[in-house]
């Protein structure tokens, strides 16, 4: 019923020495007695656990080693009246010499060979345990010289052990139990809305300090670098978001200290669901901001001072555009979380019907904010198009025009490249010159040309009345792309020219964002 020898000194000796020495303990003593043997061999058999897994590992096997240490003394102290327990330790201390030979070796204390030391401590090891054997098979150990009260007391020690092992087998079970992944997958999502809310407001914060409020400071001094106009145009509301949003964290805040308690994530967004319409005036004025930014980028003083500023530590080399554009993402994100949050609520939550509330309120928001986010990027492409071109352009950059696409082609009996941009009005047709730029050479009002496929491989023509030109593309599937798309452009144009607002066939305007007055 019990293990003949110590596995720690065991095995420590057959690394050591490669032969095993066996060894008797006070606690073996213990186990041979009838009473709950099975628990205490569960304590045991721990230890051996343990040991084994320290092994191969010398700063494990020294920690070993001075926990081996305490516990000596520790029965030593609290069976000092015990002959029997007193022979027991003297034992062990014999039979773990090998274990302290071992750690001192590693110490650099000890430089005698272990191996011929622990051969020398094996024959007495060998014949106490056969002793001990004998009496044991004999049946001659006298059990009642033991103190069963102490005995009792190492049983209540193992029984507290099981009961804390079996305390975290249900935490195990109950961790991988569905719904605590669901909730725990809830506690994720939660964290990283705070945490981007956090990274979110600082970023604003800093815009603010080191660009805004600087900026505004020089207004109508001689070192005056943007006009109140031009910033206001630039940053729009950004300093009304930020204090909307510095209030929106510290709620955030508020309710992660009393988190899991309290769950009233939906409530919070809803009662700060109205302030985020403010966003709708961001967007508008996004077209203003970016023709401002175009109108002051020979702006000497404005570059040096974004060139100064932004060398900062704390922009972590990122542009003014990438802050700008942050609060056009900041709604799609909410958005994003909040129905991810849903996802893992179940409908019984008590906070269930604040969150589905708020993301309702925020779906609006998003939905009207896209519409305007689309136009404000086709109004970024006209713009960038438009500075790309060299040359005087008979087309006005406030007219409103749809962007749709750009690429290269070649003019039929030519050598120089052209390059074709196509709006949903007009098709520009540029020349590429030596250094690669792309100059103006002519226009085709989508409304007075045809396009037609040649059989030649990657053959369009356009014909403008009685004038037709050939065009080569690269592909013939290029060719037909673009055959295509003057086609859709025509046959969309047709349609708005026929409906009740000729003039007006886009729900914004470019001139609407700039300020600029519309085409006559």
């Amino acid at each position: 019923r019990t293990t003949p020898c110590n596995p720690l000194l065991q095995r420590i000796s057959v690394r050591i020495a490669g032969a095993p020495t066996p060894a008797t303990s006070f606690l073996q003593r213990v186990c041979i007695a009838p009473h709950n043997r099975s628990e205490i061999h569960g304590l045991k058999n721990m230890s051996e656990e343990q040991i084994l897994r320290s092994e191969d590992d010398d700063d494990e096997m020294t920690s070993v080693w001075e926990g081996f240490q305490r516990n000596v003394q520790a029965v030593r102290r609290k069976y000092a009246n015990s002959e029997e327990a007193k022979q027991a330790i003297d034992e062990l201390m014999i039979f773990a010499k090998p274990l302290e030979r071992h750690i001192h070796t590693l110490e650099g204390k000890n430089t005698v060979d272990p191996v011929k030391e622990v051969m020398a401590d094996s024959a007495s090891a060998k014949l106490a345990f056969v002793k001990e054997q004998e009496l044991h098979i004999k049946g001659c150990l006298d059990y009642s010289k033991y103190d069963m009260d102490k005995i009792i007391k190492c049983q209540r020690t193992v029984r507290g052990w099981i009961g804390k092992r079996r305390l975290q087998n249900m935490a195990i079970r109950a961790l991988s139990d569905p719904s605590t992944k669901k909730l725990r997958k809830r506690n994720d999502v939660w964290r990283e809305i705070v945490s981007t809310e956090d990274t979110y407001v600082r970023s604003l914060q800093l815009l603010n300090e080191k660009l805004i409020v600087p900026i505004r400071a020089l207004v109508g001094t001689p070192g005056e670098i943007l006009s109140a106009g031009d910033i206001k145009a630039v940053f729009s509301n950004i300093q009304q978001l930020i204090t909307i949003h510095t209030e929106l964290l510290g709620k955030l805040h508020e309710s992660v200290k009393q988190w899991p308690s309290c769950n009233n994530i939906g409530s919070i967004f809803l009662e700060f669901a109205p302030f985020l319409r403010l966003y709708q005036e961001y967007v508008n004025n996004f077209g203003t901001a970016y023709a401002a930014r175009q109108k002051n980028k020979d702006n000497a003083a404005f570059i040096k001072f974004l060139d100064e500023k932004m060398a900062d530590a704390a922009f972590k080399k990122m542009q003014l555009s990438s802050f700008l554009i942050m609060p056009i993402q900041r709604i799609p994100r909410y958005q994003m979380l909040l129905r991810e949050l849903i996802k893992y609520t179940t409908p019984e939550h008590t906070d269930y019907k604040s969150l589905t509330g708020a993301v309702a309120q925020i779906e609006e928001i998003a939905d009207i904010l896209d519409k305007r986010k689309k136009e404000v990027e086709n109004i970024e492409s006209v713009f960038t198009v438009f500075n790309s071109i060299s040359g005087a352009l008979p087309l006005r950059i406030a007219d409103p025009r749809s962007y749709i696409r750009e690429g290269p082609i070649l003019k039929a009996g030519h050598k120089k490249k052209r390059y074709f941009f196509l709006f949903d009005d007009v098709l520009l047709v540029c020349f590429v010159n030596s250094a690669g730029n792309k100059v103006f050479e002519e226009e085709f009002w989508i409304k007075e040309i045809e396009a037609e496929g040649l059989s030649d491989p990657g053959l369009l023509q356009i014909a403008k009345g009685r004038v037709k030109t050939k065009w080569t593309a690269a592909t013939p599937n290029e060719r037909d792309s673009w055959v295509r798309d003057l086609h859709n452009m025509k046959k969309v144009l047709a349609k708005k020219l026929e409906g009740p607002s000729r003039g007006s066939f886009r729900a914004a305007s470019m001139a609407d964002l700039m300020g600029s007055p519309k085409r006559r």
